[in-house]
């Protein structure tokens, strides 16, 4: 007689704001989310478990540890063979990667890491999806260049923005940073809203600031600019050929009232959008074209760098947003 097969454990790792319910027989091991101070070093740990032999860099590899990024939730539990199919269901619609005891898979079971000669498929939310099909078609038809293998970025239900008061130090912190770097003086009540993140204080605090660090700050106008947008107090942001002309009464406005921020789908169509022109503008570049359709690559990367922001968890600083394609 077999012995008895045991009960497979299973770690799901989620990136939607609300974990669907688990429909099929399982036994609960564990559960927990970002509100649990301890899933963000663990998620930071997973990271470096995945980089841990210095593995190459494969598209597989940089978009699982995309997914670890954007984890929301954490799940555990057993769950019996004669249930997988069930399982598979809800780890799609939970867009979670599984980790099993033999590596990392993706809902299906298929190998994500190590990378077996079937590479399974990193989950997107379906709007997500949508939205990559979406821009590669405009761009193309515009006559950009677009690359295929480039995901898709947030879906609806992975999105939570900033807290409005968050928005509203941030806004004022470049407000001051972008003041000194262009001449200006800043009210004094800026001061007293800001969260300048490290490199904003020490710039502030430098009376002589080198070169490059003004020419940094000074095209914070085109972040600060975007949060604008974002919080609804700008209408619409200017083509990514021309620079942005900062109205007072808009600053005033958005430290007001820096709520309800534009619909989601709207900040993510801008997401999705100039993350695929980024890596245009950099493949051009790198062949020493000009840049499609004018776009000025600066312009692009401050509102990508806003965006990221904007949607990243809370504990993420100014200074650690970056800008990949």
């Amino acid at each position: 007689m077999s012995p008895p097969v045991e009960p497979l454990l299973v770690n799901a790792y989620s990136t939607l704001r609300t974990l669907p319910e688990l429909t099929f027989p399982h036994q609960l091991n564990a559960q927990r989310d970002l509100s649990d101070p301890e899933l963000e070093p663990h998620l930071a740990g997973f990271m470096g478990f995945l980089v841990r032999d210095d593995p190459e860099m494969t598209y597989t590899l940089q978009a699982v540890l995309r997914h670890v990024q954007r984890v929301r939730n954490h799940i555990s539990f057993f769950v019996e063979e004669s249930e997988l199919n069930a399982m598979s269901a809800w780890a799609w619609d939970a867009n979670a990667i599984i980790f099993l005891p033999h590596g990392i898979v993706d809902p299906s079971g298929a190998p994500l890491v190590p990378e077996g000669e079937t590479v399974g498929m990193v989950p997107y939310p379906p709007d997500a999806r949508l939205r990559k099909q979406r821009h590669d078609s405009q761009l193309t038809q515009l006559g950009i260049n677009v690359n295929d293998g480039l995901p898709p970025v947030l879906g609806i239900d992975e999105v939570e923005f900033r807290s409005p008061e968050e928005i509203q130090a941030r806004i004022a912190a470049l407000a001051m940073v972008i003041a000194k770097a262009t001449g200006g003086q800043h009210p004094a009540e800026l001061a007293e809203r800001a969260t300048l993140s490290e490199n904003e204080a020490a710039f502030m605090a430098n009376p002589s600031p080198d070169e490059q660090a003004v020419i940094d700050h000074t095209w914070s106008a085109e972040a600060l600019e975007t949060l604008l947008w974002a919080v609804g107090v700008v209408d619409a942001l200017n083509p990514t050929d021309v620079t942005a002309d900062l109205d007072g009464s808009h600053l005033a406005e958005a430290l007001e009232n820096a709520h309800p921020v534009r619909d989601a789908t709207e900040v993510l169509d801008q997401i999705d959008y100039l993350f695929r022109l980024h890596w245009a503008i950099r493949q051009a570049k790198l062949k020493g074209d000009e840049p499609p359709a004018g776009a000025s690559a600066s312009i692009v990367q401050e509102r990508r760098y806003a965006l990221n922001w904007l949607t990243s968890n809370a504990a993420v600083s100014w200074d650690s947003i970056d800008t990949p394609t």
